[in-house]
């Protein structure tokens, strides 16, 4: 099983320490600043299949961005990015046999999950496919909400 970190915060800075004072917008509705989800997973011999959940973010959510940084994790191994309805709404599989970066596709930038279509919040899954893998995997989901006092996120603690 791998063990999972799991951070939440509310930031207006980038990571480079550059201010970001203009606010997210999306048809009059104004964001009062981004969430992080945080799962890093130390994998040993996890099979083809296994979901790591990076955490839940709550409906009427934005999702802003999706970074899958990882190392070389074997030969036939892919990754994939989803949630629970969809397990690559986010990222198609794609080999993770050498250390890269999978990011979010252009078109779902912004993925609005809303209420109305989806009953319960929704958890963000990273899949590996393909073989067993080895290695670190650490995921960030940044995601909004324009209610500023929703903070859901919650804490799996461990692959499935």
């Amino acid at each position: 099983m791998s063990k999972l970190t799991h951070y939440t915060g509310s930031s207006t800075a980038n990571f480079s320490g550059t201010s970001t004072k203009k606010p997210l917008h999306n048809e009059g509705i104004f964001f009062s600043g981004q969430r992080v989800l945080l799962g890093k997973f130390n994998l040993s011999s996890q099979a083809s299949g296994t979901k790591l959940v990076i955490g839940t973010v709550p409906n009427g959510a934005y999702i802003l961005d999706i970074r899958v940084y990882h190392a070389a994790l074997g030969g036939s191994v892919t990754l994939k990015v989803g949630d629970d309805d969809d397990d690559d709404r986010f990222v198609t599989a794609a080999s993770a046999s050498g250390a890269g970066l999978l990011s979010i596709a252009n078109d779902q930038i912004g993925y609005y999950i809303d209420p109305s279509s989806f009953s319960n919040n929704k958890d963000i899954i990273v899949e590996i496919g393909g073989a067993a893998a080895t290695g670190v995997v650490n995921a960030y989901c940044y995601w909004s909400h324009p209610d500023p006092n929703v903070i859901l996120a919650s804490a799996p603690g461990a692959a499935s």
